[in-house]
């Protein structure tokens, strides 16, 4: 049902146990958690992705769409892990 968020991440969960590598449904399940609630475990997809990524601007751009959308602690728990890892 439109707005059942849980459902939209336990569904998403179970696309991404079928294919475990594909980046558009890992980035989808870290937004999904972010509107569930979850900041801290999007955090950890989103930093996952971003630190393999080949591509920064890719990078760049996940963190202004949190920012954008109001998730700016999300933003913030991305960045900081980024910072760490670097």
């Amino acid at each position: 049902q439109e707005g059942d968020v849980p459902a939209a991440v336990k569904f998403q969960r179970q696309l991404n146990a079928a294919a475990p590598n594909s980046y558009d449904h890992q980035l989808r399940l870290a937004a999904l958690l972010v509107k569930a609630g979850e900041p801290e475990e999007a955090a950890d997809i989103w930093v996952k992705l971003v630190a393999n990524d080949p591509e920064p601007h890719r990078s760049l751009q996940t963190v202004d769409q949190m920012v954008t959308g109001g998730k700016a602690d999300s933003a913030v728990a991305v960045l900081s892990r980024l910072l760490a890892q670097k």
